[in-house]
């Protein structure tokens, strides 16, 4: 998957904090930027998309925790996330999703499987 590396994933997130600062699912991030601007969320997602070989960044429930409390959030931010960076590539919006999904458990306690079930629907709403 060709994003254009760590520059592009920065100016995703900061098309993302626009994002999610207009989506009143979100209004419970008071500063957006806050989480955004963290150097581990970028270099967590630089090594997500296979541009880094390692992350040794805080874990990754600790990044996303603040920004995605419950998987109807974590669904929203993917989309939201994918949406920036694909640059309307529908593959790469699928592909950051994808991999976001597989991180999920990670990142959110709970019935993950019963979550991934209702994901598409969610994103795909989301997305469009």
């Amino acid at each position: 998957m060709k994003i254009g590396g760590r520059p592009a994933l920065e100016q995703a997130l900061v098309e993302l904090r626009f994002k999610l600062r207009a989506d009143a699912g979100f209004s419970f991030l008071t500063q957006p930027e806050h989480y955004l601007s963290n150097g581990d969320l970028c270099e967590f997602l630089v090594f997500l998309c296979g541009g880094a070989p390692l992350y040794e960044g805080l874990p990754v429930n600790v990044v996303f925790g603040p920004l995605c409390p419950t998987h109807d959030a974590f669904d929203a931010f993917s989309g939201h996330l994918a949406r920036s960076v694909c640059k309307g590539d529908i593959q790469v919006e699928n592909d950051i999703v994808d991999l976001l999904n597989k991180v999920r458990p990670s990142i959110l306690p709970g019935n993950t499987d019963a979550a991934l079930a209702n994901s598409g629907d969610v994103a795909e709403q989301v997305m469009h």
